[in-house]
């Protein structure tokens, strides 16, 4: 069995282990997910494994796959709420969002187009951070912390220094880093108050 495969395999179950309850807490209404991040990452996870895919990526379309399925279910679940409701930073993000990946359907580079959907992400991830400042009991933190290390074992599971291939995990990486570090140091503050 190559290693490039464990590593993907065990990427998956970390992925798994902290989605299935987020899900079940989207589910339950203990989660309110940010409305407009998780539309415009559904629809990065489907255009992210083509890009991918076209880079030459095996493996590596694990997460993405996953993440496009764990979107569905999340949308699936999603009840309207007093954090859902939509904003002009929200509306602003995602006619960004679009715009970026109307240059991503121009494009004629694969490397380009994956550099184009890792922008529409860290948009995507900057409405999360806004959200979990203001409700930073919002999220549940273990399961960022899963997919943290989901998306470590994804980079492993590249297997190869291809910056391109890598840059979507990594900046997965140190957005949800970002996230966790800003939910907990808001519930320090509101623990202080």
């Amino acid at each position: 069995m190559h290693l490039s495969f464990i590593f993907a395999s065990i990427s998956l179950a970390l992925f798994i282990y902290g989605s299935v309850p987020y899900v079940l807490s989207v589910k339950r209404g203990d989660t309110n997910p940010q409305r407009v991040s998780v539309y415009i990452f559904l629809i990065l996870t489907a255009l992210s494994v083509l890009t991918q895919f076209a880079e030459g990526a095996t493996l590596s379309l694990v997460l993405p796959a996953f993440g496009f399925c764990l979107n569905i279910a999340v949308i699936t679940f999603m009840k309207k709420s007093d954090i859902g409701k939509i904003r002009a930073i929200d509306k602003f993000s995602f006619v960004a969002a679009i715009a970026i990946l109307g240059l991503w359907a121009v494009t004629n580079s694969a490397a380009l187009a994956i550099i184009l959907l890792v922008l529409v992400n860290i948009i995507a991830k900057v409405l999360i951070t806004k959200k979990v400042y203001n409700y930073p009991h919002s999220e549940p933190v273990k399961s960022y912390v899963f997919w943290i290390l989901g998306s470590i074992f994804t980079v492993i599971s590249v297997g190869s220094l291809d910056w391109i291939l890598l840059l979507p995990a990594f900046n997965n990486i140190v957005t949800l880093v970002i996230i966790v570090a800003v939910m907990m140091l808001s519930r320090k503050k509101t623990a202080f108050v």
